[in-house]
């Protein structure tokens, strides 16, 4: 079982000492969990992903919260917080569905198609 993964950056960045220092302030949130159902197959039933960052990223930058929207809607599925970001990720079926996803954003944003996942492991795609 594989499937891809695609990276978009906004035209913004967030440092990580900040992230961290409002996390801490913020008496460190916890972040959403990625429903089952907004992940490809091949990732469902496995530990709950979420990032415990994106609230604290979010009350720095809202504009993190509107990009995040815009490809969630252009891609159709969930769209995470990398670390404490700014770039973001989308993971997708097929390595078709990727590429496909990373030409739909290409014109507002930089995007990659970085790797093929496996339940156990990571692989250059």
């Amino acid at each position: 079982d594989v499937c891809s993964s695609d990276l978009v950056v906004p035209g913004f960045g967030l440092s990580t000492e900040d992230v961290y220092r409002r996390w801490d302030k913020m008496e460190g949130p916890v972040g959403d969990v990625v429903p089952d159902g907004q992940l490809p197959p091949q990732l469902r039933d496995q530990m709950p992903m979420r990032n415990d960052l994106l609230p604290a990223a979010l009350e720095i930058d809202p504009r993190l919260g509107d990009f995040m929207a815009d490809v969630r809607q252009e891609w159709g599925t969930a769209v995470c917080l990398t670390g404490s970001g700014s770039a973001c990720f989308g993971y997708f079926g097929t390595v078709e569905e990727a590429e496909h996803a990373a030409n739909s954003v290409a014109q507002v944003t930089s995007a990659r198609r970085g790797t093929a996942l496996r339940r156990k492991g990571v692989t250059h795609a």
